[in-house]
């Protein structure tokens, strides 16, 4: 309350705080099938969708993120995001990413949520299957991995969170 008078005592106005936004990065996208989803851990909540790529060669290594576009429900604006790359492969031209299953409070801990909420990207891409399309993917963001890790380096302390987790064994495997 004494905050709100305080402008008023000394005839001062407030501006409203201005929302500061990111621009979107920019990049290529390709058009892409579904070459595979399926879950990586025991609880069902971390899942690996595979990419092929239709148009170009997949040039990205562990820790690279690149833009995932998959088209939603008819009359929906595409759902796009980030991902941080687990393991590519360039002469098959697939890509693999991770992502979590967020459920709504409303459908409780369960997985199987994706009729809950209409624009749910997860609910979207866990509903993807071998084959589909209407999905692209684009962009190299961020330093892989292997990048950071000098050439005569002993010991090497790999640190991660959330699904970023996933290209941790894969650049391992090249160390």
């Amino acid at each position: 309350m004494l905050l709100t008078a305080i402008p008023l005592v000394f005839g001062l106005t407030v501006a409203p705080r201005a929302t500061v936004r990111m621009a979107t990065p920019q990049y290529t996208a390709q058009a892409a099938v579904v070459a595979g989803s399926r879950p990586v851990s025991p609880n069902g909540a971390s899942w690996i969708l595979s990419l092929r790529g239709l148009e170009s060669d997949t040039a990205y290594a562990p820790g690279h993120v690149l833009a995932v576009e998959v088209a939603a429900a008819e009359g929906q604006p595409q759902l796009k995001g980030p991902y941080t790359v687990t393991r590519s492969d360039a002469a098959a031209r697939t890509v693999d990413v991770i992502y979590r299953i967020i459920t709504d409070e409303a459908s409780g801990a369960d997985a199987e949520h994706a009729a809950v909420g209409p624009l749910r990207k997860t609910a979207v891409f866990k509903a993807l299957q071998e084959g589909d399309a209407g999905v692209s993917f684009g962009g190299s963001f961020k330093m892989p991995i292997l990048d950071g890790v000098s050439a005569g380096a002993r010991h090497v302390v790999l640190v991660t969170t959330g699904a970023g987790v996933g290209a941790r064994p894969p650049a391992a495997s090249f160390l």
